[in-house]
């Protein structure tokens, strides 16, 4: 079955403001704010929505030096596939759906059983692509009365508390997923997937990945007792490239967190705005008088889904921050003169970052290929929490039998991860 057209060449100028005969890297009109990026929209937006600001109790501090990871990066655009309908019958016989594809509206459609009462699997589709879900309208995890619905003072409340019954592994659920992957012509390259047993579940999760870099895009799956495929969903788009941008140093962009025409906040900040703002007295004023610090240790390569003023979508060269409790957060990496924001834009807040600050943590221990094997085998979360603890910095030499491309400097207080299936399979140092 052919693909070409998940990746076909596009022509740019459907999503810029310049002319087609310009030379290099059109400008981009972004839209007002990237508080939803990342998601393919399963219901229209409202008309002003809320902006997802940071508050400005919260200002970020780099500590130590970020690394250059280059000059410029691919940019691809995104679109709904042509035939939905079609798309969605795929992922229908993907998962064993004996059913048929019914359109509801031209942005809706569903797979229902063979008595047209159930149904199963659901599309909806806009501007920016589509997003599918699947259901097998089972209980996950559990054949019987949930734990919350018996009383601690019931006898009988332990015995009728369900338990797993032959979880999938984790290597034999990233197998069905791939498999799934493929038979509805998803491209399963294209999802590097991980997995991990949760509660009475196996939760497989891929994020779409260009290049050899990640989007904020993420397919799911979750397979309960014995296997079963309980709940899946996805991005169902078309993709195709659009050029090599100029991208920002991450210590230049890093100013851009506090505004949300170019960035979306991280767990950590929200929680920090969050705990700032709850334990701290308001002021005369009536604002917050607590100040809050977010750290910023490390940073890598995103792709970032971005709405854009003519409804168009786009993935984005974009930074994503973290320290060793998550993500910072994630901005537009290009530079300011390809980039167009709406007139009433605000641009500017009362935040301003902090760029650099206190020098990196003195490693707790020192780093040699001996010390550094205790990484060896851990996932990939836990290895660079690890890491990070000591005061080691930690880059992602390969994934999945993708060997990416690395500055050829030497760091002694470096290490080099070699990553299968979300594990440490190999580190070097420098």
């Amino acid at each position: 079955m052919k693909r070409t057209s998940f990746l076909s060449a596009v022509v740019v100028c459907a999503v810029a403001l310049t002319s087609c005969f310009h030379e290099g890297p059109v400008k981009i009109l972004l839209a007002s704010s990237q508080t939803q990026s990342g998601q393919v929209r399963m219901a229209l937006e409202e008309a002003g929505a809320p902006v997802d600001s940071i508050p400005n109790t919260v200002t970020f501090d780099i500590r130590g030096e970020l690394p250059d990871l280059g000059d410029r990066l691919l940019a691809w655009s995104i679109s709904r596939r042509r035939k939905p309908a079609g798309e969605l019958t795929k992922i229908a016989f993907a998962m064993d759906i004996q059913g048929a594809v019914e359109k509801i509206d031209d942005n809706s459609y569903v797979v229902k059983d063979i008595t047209g009462k159930t149904s199963f699997a659901n599309l909806f589709v806009d501007e920016a692509g589509g997003w599918w879900t699947y259901s097998s309208g089972a209980q996950q995890g559990s054949t019987g009365p949930s734990a919350g619905a018996c009383a601690s003072s019931d006898p009988s409340c332990s015995s009728r508390v369900t338990t797993p019954i032959n979880l999938l592994t984790p290597g034999e659920a990233i197998r069905r997923a791939n498999q799934i992957l493929a038979r509805a012509d998803m491209v399963p390259t294209n999802y590097p997937l991980t997995a991990e047993q949760v509660g009475n579940s196996t939760v497989v999760t891929g994020l779409l990945t260009l290049g050899g870099v990640r989007t904020n895009l993420a397919t799911q799956f979750i397979f309960g007792n014995n296997g079963q495929l309980m709940s899946a969903s996805g991005p169902m788009i078309a993709i195709a490239m659009a050029g090599r941008f100029p991208i920002l140093t991450p210590t230049e962009a890093v100013k851009r967190l506090n505004n949300p025409i170019y960035a979306t906040i991280g767990s950590v900040t929200r929680l920090a705005a969050t705990s700032s703002i709850s334990t701290s007295p308001p002021s005369s004023d009536g604002t917050s008088s607590s100040h809050t610090v977010v750290p910023i240790t490390g940073v890598r390569f995103t792709l970032m889904e971005t709405k854009l003023a003519n409804l168009t979508h786009m993935l984005l060269p974009a930074y994503t921050y973290f320290n060793i409790d998550g993500e910072v957060g994630t901005v537009l990496a290009i530079t300011n003169d390809h980039l167009v924001v709406p007139r009433d834009a605000v641009v500017t807040t009362e935040t301003v970052p902090v760029s650099g600050g206190v020098a990196p943590p003195t490693p707790s221990q020192p780093l040699d290929d001996n010390t550094s094997q205790q990484l060896l085998g851990l996932p990939e979360a836990e290895a660079t929490k690890v890491a990070m603890a000591n005061g080691w910095v930690v880059r992602i030499a390969a994934r999945d039998g993708e060997f990416f491309m690395l500055t050829q400097d030497y760091s002694k207080n470096r290490v080099n991860l070699s990553v299968k299936h979300g594990t440490v399979i190999a580190i070097t140092v420098g």
